[in-house]
């Protein structure tokens, strides 16, 4: 929605596969940190009630336990700092990834016609060895450190084991704090695993807040004027001395005319000339440097209202998911339902 009403100039500005990186990838990946968050809740609470319970039978084996714990969770903050470097890495390249899957589709038609799809495939090819690049130091950083907590879970238990005999423990104990023990390590495992996951797919919540901050930032003002009657013998449009700047780069200048309420006017020019830029700031998608748009005999105010006064034609055929009808109507502003029979007429 913050996209979707931002200036236009914003909008334009960003680029197609970044947008739709971020609407996708990372939202999923920011879905993935929060069922991951969850579940170090639960684990944790596990974790809590299976230590509680070993000092209870034992508080010397159990306060060492926990001990134990303790000094495993400190050494795996390294890990979790670099969990979260190879997260901001994997955006950055996934981001890289769909801008080459997305140029290559819209340039198969030239890419084709050159016999250069192998340009295109080495480009692509590169960006998605790049993301695995990323995926696999993730994961053998995750695998690495799995590992050595299984083994040190392995010699942990067996030292519990021999100190509970040293101590004299009877074998009832003994063999619950066994029980506890390796919960307490698989939950700890677990703890670092969903940790390491959770700052692995944070990045992305970053990512999408800023994104979506700087949408925000540019949003489109809302200006509401109550509609004015319209001043006898005015044009429809009145463009009068209209001057737009783009980038340091005057595009119109000083530019008049007048759109009558019946009838044809008709734009012409070279490419790169302003005729967009003009139809822009006539739909009042840009504001002018200079001038004004006159509607009416009034001041161009309430955009919206005048946007769904418009019928735009684009050059480039736009379609959207579904049938016929929602092809036709998806642009209309609310009303009564359209006829089977005028639907027709239409198509025809």
């Amino acid at each position: 929605d913050d996209v979707l009403t931002a200036q236009w100039e914003h909008v334009v500005g960003q680029r197609r596969s970044h947008v739709i990186s971020r609407l996708t990838t990372e939202t999923e990946r920011v879905h993935a940190a929060l069922a991951m968050l969850l579940r170090l809740v639960v684990v944790t609470f596990v974790l809590l009630g299976t230590v509680v319970a070993a000092i209870a039978i034992s508080p010397s084996v159990g306060g060492l336990a926990t001990a134990g714990v303790a000094v495993v969770a400190l050494g795996a903050r390294r890990s979790l700092r670099g969990a979260l470097r190879t997260g901001v890495d994997l955006h950055d390249r996934t981001q890289e990834l769909g801008a080459a899957v997305t140029d290559s589709l819209a340039s198969v038609r030239l890419a084709r016609t050159h016999d250069a799809t192998g340009a295109w495939l080495s480009i692509v090819e590169q960006q998605a060895e790049g993301v695995r690049a990323v995926r696999h130091a993730f994961v053998h950083r995750t695998a690495g450190i799995s590992a050595a907590l299984g083994v040190t879970a392995v010699v942990a238990v067996l030292g519990l084991v021999l100190l509970g005999r040293q101590l004299g423990l009877e074998f009832a104990e003994l063999a619950a704090l066994v029980v506890i023990a390796m919960r307490v390590l698989a939950a700890t495992q677990q703890i670092i695993t969903n940790a390491q996951a959770f700052s692995h797919d944070s990045a992305a919540l970053t990512q999408l807040l800023e994104f979506d901050a700087d949408a925000r930032a540019h949003r489109e003002p809302e200006v509401v004027v109550a509609a004015g009657r319209p001043v006898p013998g005015a044009p429809l449009v009145e463009v009068s001395r209209l001057s737009l700047d783009r980038g340091g780069r005057p595009v119109l200048v000083d530019l008049s005319f007048a759109v009558p309420h019946s009838g044809l006017v008709v734009v012409t020019g070279p490419s790169g000339s302003g005729k967009s830029s003009l139809l822009d700031v006539v739909m009042g998608l840009l504001p002018p440097t200079q001038g004004e748009v006159r509607i009416d005999g009034s001041p161009l105010q309430d955009v919206t209202a005048w946007r769904a006064r418009l019928g735009y034609a684009p050059q480039e055929t736009v379609l959207v998911p579904g049938t016929v009808r929602r092809n036709l109507e998806w642009s209309r502003q609310p009303g009564p339902a359209l006829e089977d029979d005028a639907l027709w007429d239409v198509l025809e």
